[in-house]
């Protein structure tokens, strides 16, 4: 069998987290150890891409971090593989964090090092110690560092990050981020190739005026004198992210109340979903297709009135 019949086979996790990398090095080197599986000959590796010795030892070691499935050892899939083993691989946005999404643990020597090759990281650093008031810790400093190295999210970025996260829990009443809620939101961002300031400025936009319109929501429901659930939250920034106005949302809550007598989550979710799927979202559109009755509930109907037996009645007179 020539090379050219060899088909190699890359896990999805794998191909998701070089996507999300954003360094073509590391990629390069993530194919070229499947090509030759076995310890890693790094001069030979060097050789063969066109790449210096240290930047194959730095492309070694962002691998490390990312926590790939195994590359050294890995046999080559044959040409008369499966289809499956063959498909193209779809990246989906990530969920809640699993085993295999966990950050990779730095050494200290490791974060030392970065820092003394990066002015940016130790000014990022900083900028964390600053915010939490206090210094970071060697874990917070691995969850930023994991955001810049393996999701590619550059310094600028990751600084309006944390300034982000620190004013949105200060709005909710709490002191300070927990850096485990930072690292979550910061895969969040990567996911949507955040990758400049003007895209993070465009995001934390269109994020408070989110914020804002379920507070007018919010007040709305007459539920202004505390805070949401997170329940809640999810229920109304999905009607808002179906494009419902708050004089659509209003005219749902008005029918839930009437048809249940109190507010009923799932119930309104209905009525609103049900509009959008026959496309009505402006006040107008719902009352053309679906108008409220006018002056409260329709008439009781009675039975229509029974024919009287003549005969009947005349026996019974009769009897008498």
């Amino acid at each position: 069998m020539t090379d050219i019949e060899s088909v190699y086979a890359i896990p999805s996790i794998a191909a998701e987290r070089l996507l999300s990398a954003h360094d073509g090095d590391v990629a390069l080197l993530y194919l070229y150890s499947l090509a030759h599986p076995g310890a890693l000959d790094r001069e030979a590796a060097a050789g063969a891409l066109c790449r210096t010795l240290r930047d194959i030892e730095s492309a070694e070691e962002k691998l490390r971090r990312l926590a790939l499935p195994a590359a050294d050892g890995a046999a080559p899939a044959q040409a008369s593989a499966p289809a499956a083993a063959r498909r193209t691989v779809t990246v989906t946005p990530r969920e809640e964090p699993t085993a295999a999404q966990t950050p990779p643990q730095f050494g200290a020597e490791t974060i030392v090092r970065r820092v003394r090759e990066s002015p940016e990281l130790e000014a990022l650093f900083q900028e964390s110690d600053a915010i939490l008031g206090r210094h970071t810790t060697k874990e917070e400093m691995a969850l930023l560092l994991d955001l810049h190295d393996g999701y590619g999210l550059p310094v600028d970025v990751l600084l309006m990050l944390l300034h982000y996260c620190e004013e949105r829990f200060e709005r909710d009443g709490h002191r300070k981020p927990p850096y485990r809620w930072v690292y979550a939101e910061g895969k969040h961002w990567a996911e949507l190739e955040i990758h400049t300031i003007d895209m993070a400025d465009a995001h934390i936009r269109h994020l408070g005026e989110l914020q804002e319109s379920v507070s007018q929501v919010q007040h709305l429901l007459g539920l202004q004198e505390r805070r949401l659930a997170a329940s809640e939250r999810r229920y109304i920034q999905s009607w808002l992210e179906l494009g419902f106005p708050i004089e659509s949302i209003a005219i749902a809550y008005d029918r839930t109340v009437t048809n249940t007598g109190r507010l009923k989550w799932p119930y309104m979710d209905t009525i609103l979903r049900s509009w959008h799927e026959k496309k009505l979202h402006t006040p107008a559109e719902i009352d053309a297709a679906e108008p409220r009755r006018q002056g409260g509930t329709e008439p009781r109907r009675t039975a229509p009135d029974k024919a009287v037996n003549t005969e009947a009645l005349d026996t019974l007179i009769n009897s008498i």
